[in-house]
């Protein structure tokens, strides 16, 4: 599938995001657009998150004029209230950086802080909504003390060794500067990752003075992957052009023949090939050619296409809001649908507290109550959708998510 099968405005985003595009043929469809197609080619930006890469792009091109009036100031007004958060959050991991080096405990710079200062070519260019920090499963406690002494946690909050058995990461603290801040002990629970191998392969950077440890290059890809398609399926354009960047910026580094490998090990080395795929067909991505002979390729090319629709239809948003109520209507008997919504309302209650931001130690009855209003409050809104729009609308819908759900069980099994 090529850009030419999306839609004008997104086919417009990809290509203005795109670091070979001509500027001079840019200028003229942007020119060409009218008013409608460029406020859903601006709602795109800030939906993929890319919206900072792309004012970042068309301020070098000198295209930010070609903009409708109205879409240039929302996309300026939301890269400059990006940028003032960045730098909130920049500043709370250098802070937690040295707390952590003070007293001894190694840490790893995961996810978006480890693409904004060593990956993209400008910190700013890279959309991220908090921090995440990997430590040793026996440095959790430690860690987690030395944050609420710093008043980066609330008080009344106690890790315990629960928790781990449920998420890879503590509850989320909230920094003195407002942001959120993950704590991990792990990429991903139940994947097989070789946590001293993963220590051990991790590399030291220098970023804007600071040293930061990080992933070594096929780990950290191999992470992207995981973070985007497990459990959930959450790619974004987003997540291709931070692929697109780290495979541009190591290089010859990346030894692909151990990406394999670990993916293998890792159980994403369909999610790996795909998302590799994408990123290629996309932004024409340079990749060694026996990569792919690992997979049928008209197979691939075919779950490529369900997974480009699933991150540029608008049939997505829809499928999202009544995905709880479609997988109710497909369970087969009243029965079933019981145990559904049973095991919707009653998961453990650690990663319930972790969902909503709620204390650890908060009641579990608390938590399964808050629990079910949200899934009631979607249930309605599922309900809505379905009863209001045509006979027909519902059917594509169906068919969209039975493709949806095809693609998900080709890279799970």
């Amino acid at each position: 599938m090529s850009t030419d099968r999306l839609p004008l405005h997104d086919r417009l985003l990809v290509d203005c995001i795109h670091p070979d595009s001509a500027p001079e043929e840019l200028r003229r469809r942007l020119a060409r657009t009218d008013a409608q197609t460029h406020a859903r080619f601006i709602e795109s930006a800030f939906l993929q998150g890319v919206h900072p890469l792309l004012y970042r792009r068309l301020k070098e091109l000198k295209l930010l004029d070609t903009l409708d009036p109205l879409q240039k100031s929302l996309l300026t007004e939301g890269v400059m209230n990006y940028s003032l958060f960045l730098s909130h959050l920049s500043c709370n991991c250098r802070e937690v950086l040295a707390l952590f080096h003070d007293a001894g405990i190694d840490c790893i710079v995961l996810k978006g802080m480890h693409l904004s200062m060593l990956i993209y070519d400008n910190p700013a260019d890279r959309m991220m909504s908090d921090l995440d920090l990997l430590v040793r499963q026996s440095d959790l406690l430690r860690a987690a003390e030395l944050l609420a002494a710093r008043g980066i946690a609330p008080h009344d909050y106690k890790p315990v060794e629960a928790e781990t058995a449920h998420c890879h990461h503590l509850v989320p603290f909230t920094t003195n500067r407002g942001n959120s801040l993950e704590i991990h002990w792990t990429l991903k629970l139940g994947i097989p990752i070789d946590l001293d191998g993963l220590w051990e392969r991790s590399v030291v950077e220098q970023a804007d003075g600071v040293e930061l440890t990080v992933l070594s290059p096929e780990d950290f890809m191999l992470h992207l992957c995981l973070n985007a398609t497990v459990p959930d399926f959450e790619v974004k354009l987003r997540t291709l052009c931070d692929l697109y960047r780290t495979v541009t910026r190591y290089g010859s580094r990346i030894d692909w023949s151990v990406v394999i490998e670990r993916a293998e090990l890792w159980k994403v080395e369909k999610s790996l090939l795909l998302l590799l795929h994408a990123t290629q067909t996309l932004f024409g991505l340079h990749l060694p050619g026996w990569l792919f002979e690992r997979v049928d390729i008209p197979e691939l090319r075919e779950m490529e296409r369900t997974m480009l629709q699933c991150m540029f239809s608008a049939q997505v948003q829809e499928r999202n809001a009544v995905i709880m109520l479609m997988q109710l209507l497909r369970a087969g008997g009243l029965r079933a649908a019981v145990s559904l919504a049973w095991n919707k309302v009653f998961y453990p209650k650690e990663v319930i507290a972790s969902m909503y931001r709620q204390s650890g130690e908060s009641s579990p009855a608390a938590l399964y109550l808050l629990r079910t209003g949200k899934l009631l409050g979607r249930f309605s809104e599922a309900l809505g959708h379905l009863i209001l729009r045509p006979v027909s609308k519902n059917k594509e819908l169906l068919a969209f998510d039975r493709s949806v759900e095809r693609m998900k069980t080709w890279l799970h099994h």
